[in-house]
């Protein structure tokens, strides 16, 4: 059996800054410090630029990727879409970084983001545009892209621990049961508008959420063996929600419900 990151997919902490500070969580500490220093800040989307001029990594062009001591820090910081949205382009570069931090030496990876919204999901102003293009060929590349980037998630041994300084939406909220922590600001909040869409779930979210809600507590002594069975589910569930994304978006009616649903957002504001 090969090793697994400690922690399993779908027993994953969610806490409040409070909690952080009151001792109740035994967290790498330099991570604990990172979350503390930079809790006052790190949300400020003026320090985009800040974070790029400092950091010595300029292999990545939506995303920040510090080496911090014990620890990988990965920021979303997209500068090719609005509010951290997730394209192709910035899910491949998160694979990458996850890859890299799971061959060096840190311990785990703390993953959070620049800017007043953690994650907005995938980019449907982006995605509107890839499929009136090209709607078969660019629905199988999306719904890969996808696939992938759920994957590395699976895949990933060390623990991830998040930091959600606002909304998390879509796939940003989907992906958070395949991570180990996640420490949520009091701006933070979820929303995974996937039936609004009329699109189906993504992010493994369509097994993971009912296992959360399900099951409140997952005994110590069964974790390994959960973990060991867990690994391939998730990666058929992630699969089969991208070839139904696929499908969806090959169909007119799924181009025309993405297009409903940002009227309605425009509508909104």
């Amino acid at each position: 059996m090969g090793e697994e990151r400690p922690g399993s997919h779908f027993a994953f902490l969610i806490l409040k800054g409070p909690a952080l500070t009151n001792g109740g969580l035994n967290l790498h500490s330099p991570v604990k410090r990172k979350l503390e220093t930079e809790k006052d800040y790190v949300f400020d989307k003026r320090l985009r630029y800040s974070v790029r001029q400092n950091e010595s990594n300029c292999r990545f062009r939506d995303i920040v990727v510090r080496k911090e001591e014990g620890f990988t820090h990965i920021l979303l910081s997209s500068q090719t879409s609005d509010n951290n949205a997730l394209t192709p382009e910035i899910m491949k570069e998160v694979r990458r970084a996850l890859c890299n931090a799971a061959t060096d030496d840190s311990k785990l990876l703390l993953l959070s983001a620049v800017g007043s919204v953690f994650c907005s999901g995938l980019d449907y102003s982006y995605l509107i545009g890839r499929l009136s293009s090209d709607r078969r060929k660019e629905s199988t590349r999306i719904a890969e892209a996808i696939r992938d980037f759920v994957k590395a998630f699976i895949q990933f041994k060390k623990p991830i621990v998040v930091a959600i300084n606002g909304p998390a939406l879509g796939l940003g909220a989907s992906i958070l049961p395949l991570c180990d922590i996640v420490w949520a600001s009091e701006k933070a909040w979820f929303q995974t508008p996937y039936a609004t869409i009329r699109l189906t779930p993504a992010g493994c979210s369509s097994y993971t959420f009912p296992q959360i809600l399900g099951v409140a507590l997952v005994l110590e002594e069964s974790k390994c063996l959960v973990r060991s069975f867990l690994k391939s589910v998730l990666e058929d569930v992630n699969e089969k929600e991208c070839v139904m994304l696929k499908q969806l978006w090959s169909s007119s009616k799924g181009l025309d419900s993405l297009f409903s649903y940002l009227q309605d957002k425009i509508y909104e504001v």
